[in-house]
């Protein structure tokens, strides 16, 4: 009887995978596909020429190259073009290739080369090489989001103002409105500071706040051209300047110079230990909106609605002492680098959209030799501006009894901030021209000023830019298009961090006096000041100190230890 059980078809055959690996043979094809070019040999029309980032990264690539044709196939020489003239290199044979690409030396590490994490010694050339190569620094770590919001109703959404300071007493001022606030960030209160009076039944608003270097004195500028002085320990109105005939956008002191810019094209600079001391100069033919002392040397920077960049010296404040016409757009954004002397940056408006740095300590020579470059350049002529001589212009000042309350030191020759009528008692007073002669037509993109160092495109408008006191980074405050808020690092000006949150341009900011904090303010549709967190970062010694553990010397037990 036949078995039931099935069983396998003849011509069935189980189906057998054969399976291997492919080993290359180091032959004389990989010497050559090394030396083989990335590149024709013959320009082409696409060829274009590589800045300074792509030549630096191109040439870390043929580093590298040659770095690995050195450890693989132990060619030392020269790399050269596949067809050139000269002695033909031995081709590495099978017969002749080591089994090992470092047969010939010592494969285990002796412990006195402590560079190499490998147990592989590796040539010479190589570990130069390597210790050449800088370390990648490690990103900071910063918050994306702010740790407050504070609400500011009336905040303008006005380029041209400045409404936010941080005084050195750690309190911070807001302009909104008629109104000035305190907000004291220990104690986390807010406090009305003052309501600007209406002004011949008008009423006025607040344009710029600036602390004095002791955080005890706000200057306040106005809509109507007027600055009040506030002591604000005894939140006492002190004095009154009215010096300008429209609206003061910028403020900055200097001990106990007080400077001002405003809408009339003026610069005026008041001394505030005197009663009568006043400077006025025609600085620019726009509106003045940025003003900055730079700390310690006695350099004031202004920028304006006419694109210049103009510096002024403490000790002539009658006339600039470079005119810079590099930027495209109406230039606010004005920080003075506190860590290294003359070294200024600048931000440009919408169509700019440039932060541009700059060195006045630039030296003599370096300033002929590139003016010398530049006009040995082709192309047409370019008519440069020239500063014109101080050309005095008689200006009027009211008298001091015209002012509505007599308890203030009102100086000035606003008549249309305080009255309109005639005052029969005039003083009259010097004002210094200090404006171009004639516009600078548009340069060449090759001619550019000495002393600029770089310019950097952010792609928006650059409002606001302070430098950190820790660290070589700068923040900057944009609008259009994105609103944001930037940290870069100085020089690379690589992005920290990108703050994002305002509905509205960030066109006020302020920066604490510890400087790990960054205040920003936008207005109409936003209406908020928001904090952003900017730790400074922790030195090696500094956090080597923090994780070793303290261990108390032995002389603080002596007197618990000590045998009696």
């Amino acid at each position: 009887m036949a078995s039931q059980t099935p069983t396998s078809s003849p011509l069935r055959k189980k189906q057998r995978k054969e399976l291997d690996r492919f080993i290359p043979n180091r032959d004389e094809d990989m010497n050559v596909r090394f030396r083989f070019p990335s590149e024709p040999m013959t320009p082409t029309k696409n060829h274009k020429c590589l800045n300074a980032e792509q030549f630096e990264a191109t040439e870390s690539r043929r580093r590298y190259q040659n770095m690995l044709r050195k450890e693989i196939l132990e060619d030392t020489g020269d790399q050269g073009r596949l067809f050139s003239f000269g002695p033909r290199p031995d081709p590495l044979t099978p017969s002749r290739t080591p089994r090992t690409p470092h047969s010939d030396r010592v494969n285990l590490d002796t412990g006195s080369d402590t560079y190499n994490l490998s147990p592989v010694k590796l040539l010479p050339q190589t570990e130069r090489y390597l210790r050449g190569l800088k370390p990648i620094p490690k990103p900071r770590r910063l918050d994306s989001v702010p740790y407050k919001i504070l609400d500011a109703v009336g905040l303008p959404d006005d380029f041209y103002l400045n409404m936010l300071d941080w005084g050195s007493q750690n309190i911070l001022a807001v302009g909104m409105g008629a109104r000035v606030y305190l907000w004291n960030t220990l104690l986390e209160e807010a406090i009305l500071l003052c309501e600007l009076p209406a002004i011949t039944g008008r009423p006025d608003a607040v344009n710029s706040v600036s602390w004095d270097q002791r955080g005890t004195t706000l200057a306040i500028g106005t809509r109507r051209g007027l600055i009040y002085l506030y002591d604000v320990q005894s939140q006492r109105r002190m004095r009154i300047f009215a010096d300008h005939i429209f609206r003061v956008g910028a403020l900055s002191w200097d001990e106990h110079i007080l400077s001002s810019g405003s809408r009339d094209h003026t610069l005026v600079h008041h001394d505030v230990r005197q009663r009568r001391e006043v400077t006025f100069v025609s600085a620019h033919i726009g509106e003045i909106c940025g003003v900055r002392w730079s700390p310690g040397t006695g350099h004031l920077a202004t920028g304006s609605n006419d694109n210049y960049v103009k510096i002024w010296d403490k000790r002539r404040l009658d006339t600039s002492i470079f005119t810079w016409a590099e930027h495209k757009a109406a230039v606010k954004a004005i920080a003075w680098s506190p860590h290294k002397r003359g070294l200024l940056a600048t931000g440009g408006g919408t169509a700019d959209r440039c932060i541009k740095f700059w060195d006045i300590n630039l030296p003599e020579h370096e300033v002929k030799k590139q003016l010398r470059n530049n006009a040995t350049r082709p192309g047409p002529p370019v008519f440069l501006d020239q500063e014109p001589q101080s050309s005095p212009i008689r200006r009027r000042r009211i008298n001091e009894s015209s002012a509505d309350d007599t308890n203030d030191v009102v100086h000035g020759s606003s008549r249309t901030a305080l009255d309109r009528q005639d005052s029969p008692a005039r003083i009259a007073h010097d004002v210094y021209d200090a404006r171009p002669a004639e516009r600078m037509v548009e340069k060449p993109d090759w001619m550019t000023d000495p002393h600029l160092l770089s310019s950097h495109d952010t792609g928006s408008q650059v409002c606001n830019l302070m430098w950190s006191p820790h660290s070589d980074e700068i923040v900057s405050s944009h609008g259009y298009r994105d609103n944001q808020v930037e940290v870069w690092n100085y020089p690379s000006m690589q992005n920290v961090i990108t703050w994002t949150g305002h509905t509205r341009r960030a066109v006020h900011m302020a920066m604490s006096p510890d400087g790990e904090t960054v205040c920003t303010g936008a207005g109409d549709g936003d209406e908020t000041v928001r904090l952003w967190r900017l730790p400074r970062e922790e030195k090696k010694e500094e956090r080597r100190r923090r994780k070793k553990p303290r261990i108390p010397h032995l002389s603080a037990f002596e007197d618990a230890t000590s045998i009696r």
